[in-house]
């Protein structure tokens, strides 16, 4: 559970690289599958950030909370509705959506995953979220 200066631990870059066998290494060997990071985002949030569908599955099934909140008030689905940095995978999307996220969950602006997608055009976001 070692952290680097964003408080990234071992977990948060195996998910980020979708190393699915790291991770169950790493949670077999006692990492905290919810640990925060200087933004109070978990690993799932970097998985999915990512488009690692399968390691956001492998997340969820060893006990990560989906709808956990950073400090934005953001669930990992609102995140990756409305991150900047590319357009959320819609695998993981559904896998999210599978698993109970909350597609009506709002942040501290109090817009949820929809509205994200919506101010950004993402139609078969959009889509799969009605």
């Amino acid at each position: 559970n070692a952290e680097d200066y964003r408080g990234h631990t071992p977990l948060f870059r195996a998910a980020s690289c979708g190393q699915t066998d790291m991770i169950k290494m790493l949670v077999s060997n006692g990492a905290d599958i919810n640990a925060l990071d200087r933004s109070s985002r978990t690993a799932l949030f970097q998985a999915a950030l990512f488009g690692h569908e399968v390691v956001v599955d492998a997340l969820i099934a060893h006990g990560a909370k989906v709808d956990a909140r950073d400090r934005e008030g953001c669930t990992t689905l609102c995140f990756i509705s409305k991150s900047e940095r590319k357009h959320p995978d819609l695998d993981v999307v559904r896998c999210l959506l599978l698993h109970g996220a909350d597609v009506n969950a709002v942040d501290n602006n109090g817009k949820s995953p929809l509205d994200y997608a919506a101010i950004a055009s993402e139609l078969g976001l959009i889509e799969m979220l009605i």
